[in-house]
């Protein structure tokens, strides 16, 4: 990803695990709560700048159909930690998650991108 505060590529590296809880009420309806951890370290490639960050995230949707399958995409924004005197930064995440008809989570994906994080 491309970080424009120092206009340097960073490698980010990392892992996510993602839950998901279908439940059917009385009505028929179903709600569903997504829930999960992303995990990141990343090394500027030309700075060898180091950064880490750890978000967490729970959501709530109760679809517009009445079973699934189902489509989820949110964005979530967090912070990516600079170590030493390296800035911290804004990492922007994109999830999006589909669950088919029988409640499993079949697709799961992560995309980000990073930009500056105003001084304090």
């Amino acid at each position: 990803m491309r970080d424009f505060y120092s206009n340097e590529d960073v490698h980010l590296v990392g892992t996510g695990t993602f839950k998901t809880h279908v439940v059917t009420d009385a009505n028929g309806r179903s709600h569903v709560t997504l829930s999960g951890i992303i995990d990141v370290t990343g090394t500027g490639v030309t700075s060898g700048a180091q950064y880490s960050g750890r978000q967490a995230f729970e959501q709530h949707i109760d679809p517009d159909t009445d079973s699934a399958p189902f489509n989820f995409t949110f964005t979530e924004t967090s912070l990516l930690i600079g170590h030493g005197a390296v800035p911290n930064e804004d990492l922007q995440t994109t999830s999006h998650i589909t669950i088919n008809a029988n409640g499993d989570l079949t697709t799961a994906f992560v995309s980000g991108g990073i930009s500056c994080h105003p001084p304090l």
